[in-house]
């Protein structure tokens, strides 16, 4: 009985013609129409390449410490501003990941050497208040595993 079911069904299901040049795009049905137009995409920039160090760092961070190497302190706070990050007397709260717990104590000096205010930590995390300066610095030592900044949640005005 299968057997003579498909023979019944040996011909594939008829699919709509491709349009011709004779035939205008108007007359040809909205979803063929679709399939074969394009969109036109504006042309994208790469992205600049990342250190071993931007690697660690969230997107916020990346472009806060770019904008203080390239402008100083007042870029990396307008950065800080556009991105509603959590800040304090110039400085952004960042979470920062240790290598492992042992690395801790190390961690705290090296922040607080760099001018960074430790909020809380909790196994091998830390949060601080960072100045942007700072970031460059922390991102290329070998205790820090991962590094990304606090959004506010609460905006004082």
């Amino acid at each position: 009985m299968f057997l003579s079911a498909c023979r019944h069904h040996t011909a594939p299901p008829k699919t709509p013609a491709a349009p011709s040049a004779s035939q205008p795009a108007a007359a040809q049905p909205a979803a063929q129409q679709a399939v074969t137009e394009h969109p036109v995409l504006p042309p994208v920039s790469a992205p600049a390449a990342l250190s071993d160090a931007e690697k660690k760092l969230d997107t916020a961070l990346i472009e806060i410490a770019r904008a203080w190497r390239s402008g100083g302190a007042a870029a990396a706070g307008r950065e800080m501003e556009a991105r509603s990050l959590d800040t304090k007397d110039q400085k952004v709260k960042v979470e920062i990941v240790a290598r492992d717990k042992a690395a801790m104590p190390e961690l705290k000096q090296r922040i607080v050497q760099l001018g960074g205010e430790v909020t809380a930590e909790l196994e091998n995390h830390i949060w601080v208040y960072l100045p942007a300066a700072a970031i460059d610095d922390l991102s290329r030592a070998d205790i820090v595993w991962t590094m990304s900044a606090s959004i506010a949640t609460v905006r004082a005005k």
